[in-house]
């Protein structure tokens, strides 16, 4: 998905990156005031989440956390009314819902941190 590129895009701390945190974080504020409770919006936001909410969570810190309880607050209690009627957004919703109260945000996400030392270090031709 885009969203997912976009996110492992937005959090990587490369000097030079035209597209930092800063635009994640408009993103995603802007994404929670104007896009509907709706399936393929909750997957978007879930795979933005997973992979950009960790640095989010560190360099934010309790302005994040207050992102995520007006995710709780206003956005999950919009998915739970919908869901009765979709299995797929009872799904989506149930991992959203998981992932923020859960606080899986401050788990570093596989694959952030490269080895400094790899097999090929030790292998000789």
């Amino acid at each position: 998905s885009m969203v997912l590129l976009y996110g492992a895009i937005v959090q990587t701390d490369t000097p030079g990156n035209a597209v930092d945190l800063a635009h994640g974080w408009s993103w995603l504020s802007r994404f929670l005031n104007s896009m509907p409770a709706t399936r393929p919006c909750a997957a978007a936001l879930m795979s933005f989440l997973a992979h950009a909410g960790y640095r989010m969570s560190a360099v934010y810190g309790r302005q994040f956390h207050k992102l995520m309880a007006y995710l709780t607050q206003h956005y999950l209690p919009a998915l739970e009314a919908k869901a009765t009627k979709d299995a797929d957004l009872r799904a989506v919703g149930t991992r959203l819902q998981t992932y923020v109260r859960g606080q899986q945000y401050k788990q570093e996400p596989e694959g952030r941190s490269l080895k400094k030392v790899d097999e090929s270090s030790y292998t000789r031709a």
